[in-house]
């Protein structure tokens, strides 16, 4: 099965995977000053992926959250309707995934009072403990969309995909 990954977001990341053959290929979401996605370029990532399911992360925020500001309630929201509109574009099927939903078998066994990107980076090297996402020289740890796209992405292999743990091989 053919499955894309996206975790929303400046930071953000899309991971596409192929359960047959273990490739998986990785995306970072690309932003002008504007805040403005790069369409083109995110389009022609699912294209070449020929996704049979995507999978995008739509956390629900409210105006009272006390994390968020209102405008960055309102571009954080600006963001995910673009991603929207490319997946939308790339006319490929799409299921809107809460991050309480993956984190719920990701998270399991961690405690709860970390904070969701320790969580996600000890999640990250539970289920994968050769690290296998690229990381530059410079990189102390992986970049946190990248991790929050493959665990969003291994749920939906354990879900969807067959409900085997793949050991991904990331081409660059």
């Amino acid at each position: 099965m053919r499955l894309v990954a996206v975790d929303p977001g400046k930071n953000g990341a899309a991971i596409a995977g192929n359960t047959d053959t273990k490739k998986a290929k990785i995306h970072r979401l690309k932003y002008d000053k504007n805040n403005d996605l790069n369409v083109r370029s995110f389009v022609n990532f699912i294209c070449e992926a020929r996704p049979e399911l995507i999978l995008l992360e739509t956390p629900v925020i409210s105006a009272k959250d006390a994390l968020w500001s209102k405008s960055g309630i309102y571009a954080f929201g600006d963001l995910v309707g673009q991603i929207k509109v490319a997946i939308k574009m790339a006319d490929r099927p799409t299921r809107y995934i809460k991050p309480t939903q993956w984190q719920k078998t990701m998270f399991e066994g961690i405690k709860t009072k970390l904070p969701p990107k320790e969580k996600a980076l000890i999640a990250y090297s539970q289920f994968y403990p050769s690290s296998p996402l690229p990381m530059t020289k410079r990189q102390k740890s992986p970049h946190d969309g990248e991790v929050d796209a493959l665990l969003i992405l291994t749920d939906g292999v354990l879900k969807y995909g067959g409900g085997k743990l793949i050991q991904w091989e990331f081409e660059l």
